[in-house]
C-alpha cells in the first residue's frame, strides 16, 4: 500500500466519538498558543479527523484543513457536521506540496505531520510563504531518533527530531523560533512504549485508539489524567514528543 491508502486504513477505523486522550491533552499544551488571540485565518495541515480544526473554529478561526487522506476528510467533515460547524472550514484532499491558499494565514497547524514529509525544510519554507507577516506556526513531532520504534515504522516516519534539528530547519525556513520544548515523560512514554508499541506489533498494525464504549471513554479520561503527571517534567528532554511556536 502506498501512504494515502495506509492512512486511509487508519481513518477508516476511527470513529469522532473515539477516546483521544493523548491528542487532547496536546490540545492542551498548544492552545495558549491560539486562544484568545484576535482569531483571523488558519490552516490545519493534516487535519486526521478534525480535533484540531474544531478547536481552532471554537476560537473564531477561519479554516482551511487539508489531509492526504479522503478518509481523515470525511472524519474531519463528519465531526464538524455533528457540531454545526461545516460552513466555517474548507477541506481540501491535497498535500502540502499540492495545496495552493487563496489567502494568507494567521495560524498554521502542522502536528504530526513533518515527520512524514521527506522534503521537511521545503514544506517549511511553503508553510512560511502562506503566513501573514507576524503569523505564528504550531509544529508537534516526535523527539529524539534514539527513540525510533515501530511506530514509526508503520506510520511512514521519515525521521525523529531533535530540538537542535527542527531550530536549524525553521531558521532555513526564515522562521524565529518562539519557544520549543518536549513533553511525554514519564507516563506517556512508559504507556506507549510498554503497551502501544508491544500490541501494535503483535497486531501488525498501526495504533488506533479503542472503539467507543462507556468503558472507553472510562478509560479515555483516566488516561488524560494520568497524562497531567507529565506536566511536572516538561522539558527535561526525555519526553517523546516536541512543540514548537515560530513567527514569521
Amino acid at each position: 500500500m502506498n501512504q494515502e491508502e495506509i492512512y486511509d486504513k487508519v481513518w477508516q477505523d476511527i470513529t469522532v466519538k473515539n477516546p483521544r486522550p493523548f491528542l487532547e491533552y496536546k490540545m492542551d499544551l498548544i492552545k495558549k498558543f491560539f486562544v484568545g488571540k484576535n482569531s483571523g485565518r488558519a490552516l490545519d495541515i493534516g487535519c486526521g479527523d478534525g480535533v484540531f480544526t474544531f478547536n481552532l473554529i471554537k476560537q473564531g478561526y477561519t479554516v482551511d484543513a487539508i489531509d492526504i487522506s479522503l478518509e481523515a476528510i470525511k472524519s474531519t467533515k463528519d465531526r464538524l457536521e455533528k457540531s454545526g460547524l461545516t460552513p466555517c472550514v474548507n477541506l481540501f484532499n491535497k498535500n502540502i506540496f499540492e495545496f495552493e491558499p487563496n489567502e494568507k494565514y494567521d495560524v498554521i497547524l502542522c502536528l504530526e505531520v513533518l515527520e512524514h514529509i521527506e522534503q521537511d525544510t521545503k514544506a517549511l519554507k511553503q508553510m512560511n510563504g502562506w503566513l501573514n507577516k507576524g503569523g505564528i506556526l504550531i509544529l508537534s513531532m516526535p523527539h529524539r531518533q534514539d527513540l525510533w520504534n515501530y511506530s514509526d515504522e508503520v506510520g511512514g516516519h521519515c525521521r525523529r527530531y531533535s530540538k537542535e534539528d527542527v531550530a536549524n530547519k525553521l531558521n532555513l525556513a526564515n522562521f524565529e523560533v518562539e519557544e520549543i520544548f518536549d513533553y511525554g515523560f514519564p507516563f506517556i512514554r512508559f504507556f506507549v512504549n510498554g503497551f502501544c508499541v508491544p500490541f501494535a506489533k503483535k497486531q501488525k498494525s498501526q495504533i488506533n485508539p479503542p472503539k467507543n464504549s462507556f468503558f472507553a471513554r472510562k478509560a479515555g479520561q483516566i488516561l488524560r489524567n494520568l497524562c497531567k503527571i507529565d506536566n511536572s517534567f516538561i522539558n527535561n528532554d526525555k519526553g517523546i514528543n516536541l512543540v514548537v511556536l515560530a513567527k514569521k
